[in-house]
């Protein structure tokens, strides 16, 4: 836990941070979001607002001083630049932006949701970001970046050297959190702002394509209430939501205004939109395609110049390389494959020696596998809810409609299409189904038919409410449908927080102010009068002072030894590592420690980062990469390139850890090897499921 010099001293920074980051990104948006309605422009600046931070943190990273006063220098530079070459505008107030304050079953609903995300922030304040991907190399890869201050070349964090290769954009927004306290407290609320940006992504789409307003935000509020949302993304590193809010913000651009006056703002922020997804993951890549798709056939169709559809794909493209192109770029330098280990044939040892594969063959690789995309669609319809399949089944049913509505305007040239009618466009009808073609036929979708990774359907989630939204008439018993169905999933959100009861009944201190807090907050900006949904200096102030405080109390609970591990890893059988994590944190202090196994690199690097942690790959090498040569002078026998290794990079220990499952746990090679040379390890703790050894000089 850090003092409370420390703590204030970091405190300190990130408010400043955070504020310059925000002036920024609000003057960068009002220069860019003219014309647009209030839910557009919260869109379009969290889109300058990500894009900003992500810039900043690549440009101090690739100079080798990504730390805090080196952030806030740079943010200080972009603020006299931008102060400099933009004026100020006011932000859309609910009138203009076509809102009136949130009234009734509508209200009601929206302050709930704010409860339940105000729950999930309780419990990422209270226990680590426990999910399995964060502490394999989500991150790992961010306590890296600032271990070393510096994003040039691949880490490697893990076993599994592919995810080296993986774009990272989100894993800088993580690194920003880790900055000012030099610890994981923040980290689970990072994600918390692009929930509640996708929501409004939603409404603002459903809307821009002619969706009733009650609609509109029935279909933003029915995202909020996934309860796969709650599970993956809202305590953990995950980039899932990151990557749906870029998308969907993309989206928005894409069917937004056409007019020429805004032609060009409009591509900037969609160029910046479709980079951020693309440098969070390689699912964005066929995504991607859709959406670009689906912005020139709006933007560049029929009776606009080739002139102008080239201009347009030129600013796009600058945008999307400034914010995403980075790490593209970067794996094409280093392996000759930007999209590597996409269409790589090599493969790799594991833990237990067996050859594991590091690339897929095609980006499409369930394209042609009918049945399998048909397993996708049952099992996320089990997981998202009703509401995916009534809206994908509604997709079709009006696709089928308005070809036919096509067809006969061919046929009976008396027939006009109704002048404005945006949802009437093929283009719009075919996208979400396109997309969900996308969604079920690229790798990591799913490893198997019965296990499938459901967060990667969230853009396709959001998107079909979007759409579905906005086919839908505004009848009277279609409103009341939306309403019941809005309040029954709900309930099932609702009745998905008992899972919190482990975690968060010993903590009421903090679960209700939070919930208290986060509901004001959302009755002040939505339910109250327009005149009055604004926050004075003084209230900005309370509610500063009385975070300050919660997280101090938060982070000392975050850190007790009776809680930490057990919270943790109680979803990964809780006696799994726990003893090993709890030694090395109580006995090891800025120590160079290797880890072969399964790899949890994150638990062993200390509560303040003071550990460097370096994978032993299941061929003995140490910290390489597969594109890396092996260390010079080395046979080809493993224990012979793991001792090496160790010298090489001056390890003080050795972590050997078991799988996860007990029925299939058993200890790697490196562990044989290192207890068969007790003239170089010692071992100094051990349980059925971790050993460590002193590396002896």
């Amino acid at each position: 836990m850090t003092s409370l010099a420390e703590y204030l001293i970091g405190w300190l920074g990130l408010v400043m941070m955070l504020a310059m980051a925000l002036w920024c990104s609000c003057r960068l948006t009002g220069a860019l979001g003219t014309g647009l309605a209030r839910d557009e422009w919260l869109v379009a600046w969290g889109v300058v607002f990500s894009s900003l931070v992500t810039a900043t943190v690549l440009v101090v990273g690739l100079l080798g001083h990504l730390d805090l006063p080196a952030v806030l220098v740079a943010l200080t530079a972009v603020c006299l630049i931008v102060s400099r070459f933009t004026v100020a505008r006011t932000v859309p107030t609910p009138d203009q932006g076509r809102g009136r304050p949130w009234r009734g079953f509508i209200g009601v609903m929206a302050l709930v949701a704010a409860a339940c995300l105000g729950c999930w922030s309780a419990r990422g304040l209270v226990t680590p970001p426990c999910s399995w991907d964060s502490v394999i190399y989500h991150l790992p890869f961010a306590v890296r970046w600032v271990q070393t201050g510096s994003l040039a070349g691949h880490v490697s964090v893990t076993h599994t050297s592919a995810v080296a290769y993986y774009p990272s954009g989100h894993e800088t927004l993580v690194s920003c959190a880790l900055l000012p306290l030099h610890n994981e407290l923040l980290v689970s609320l990072v994600n918390l702002p692009y929930v509640i940006l996708a929501g409004l992504a939603i409404m603002a789409i459903a809307r821009r394509l002619g969706a009733h307003e009650d609609l509109a935000r029935c279909a933003g509020l029915a995202f909020l209430f996934v309860p796969e949302l709650y599970r993956s993304q809202l305590n953990t590193a995950y980039n899932d939501i990151y990557l749906t809010f870029a998308f969907l913000a993309a989206t928005l651009f894409a069917v937004g205004d056409r007019s020429e006056s805004s032609g060009w703002r409009r591509c900037v922020l969609f160029g910046l939109a479709i980079g951020l997804a693309l440098g969070t993951k390689y699912l964005a890549v066929p995504h991607v395609g859709v959406v670009v798709i689906l912005f020139l056939a709006r933007h560049a169709g029929p009776g606009r110049s080739i002139g102008r559809a080239v201009a347009a794909l030129s600013i796009i493209s600058i945008c999307a390389l400034a914010t995403g192109g980075f790490w593209y770029i970067r794996n094409a330098l280093v392996t000759s494959n930007p999209f590597y280990p996409l269409g790589a044939s090599r493969v790799a040892a594991d833990h237990t020696g067996a050859q594991v594969p590091l690339g897929e063959d095609t980006l499409l690789a369930g394209l042609a596998d009918a049945p399998v995309m048909g397993q996708y669609a049952g099992v996320a319809t089990r997981c998202l809810g009703p509401l995916y399949l009534v809206c994908l089944v509604g997709c079709v049913v009006v696709a089928i409609q308005r070809c036919s509505l096509a067809w006969r305007i061919r046929r009976e040239t008396t027939m006009e299409p109704r002048p404005g009618d945006a949802a009437g466009d093929a283009v719009l009808v075919a996208f979400p189904l396109v997309l969900f073609v996308a969604y079920a036929a690229t790798p990591w979708t799913g490893f198997s038919p019965m296990d499938l990774n459901i967060r990667y359907a969230f853009p396709l989630y959001g998107c079909l409410l979007g759409f579905f939204a906005a086919f839908l008439a505004a009848r009277p018993f279609v409103m009341e449908a939306a309403r019941s169905a809005l309040l029954l999933t709900a309930l099932v959100s609702i009745s998905y927080q008992r899972q919190l009861r482990p975690f968060l009944v010993p903590d009421p201190w903090l679960v209700l102010p939070v919930c208290l807090g986060a509901v004001i907050v959302t009755h002040r900006l939505l339910v109250s009068d327009a005149e009055e949904a604004q926050f004075g200096w003084r209230s900005v102030g309370c509610l500063v002072l009385g975070a300050v405080v919660l997280l101090r109390l938060a982070e000392a609970r975050h850190y007790s030894p009776d809680f930490r591990y057990e919270a943790c890893l109680k979803s990964y059988h809780s006696s799994w590592v726990q003893g090993g994590c709890r030694w090395v944190e109580d006995n090891l202090t800025g120590k160079r420690i290797g880890l072969a196994g399964t790899g949890t690199a994150h638990f062993f690097v200390g509560k303040r980062f003071e550990n460097v942690v370096l994978p032993v790959l299941g061929d003995g090498e140490i910290g390489l990469l597969p594109h890396e040569r092996r260390v010079p002078g080395t046979t080809d026998r493993p224990d012979l390139r793991m001792l090496a290794g160790v010298r090489q990079h001056k390890l003080d220990y050795l972590v050997t850890l078991t799988g996860v499952v007990p029925a299939q746990s058993h200890f790697p090679a490196a562990d044989t090897w290192a207890s068969g040379r007790p003239d170089v390890f010692r071992l100094v703790y051990s349980d059925k499921t971790c050993r460590i050894y002193e590396v002896l000089r």
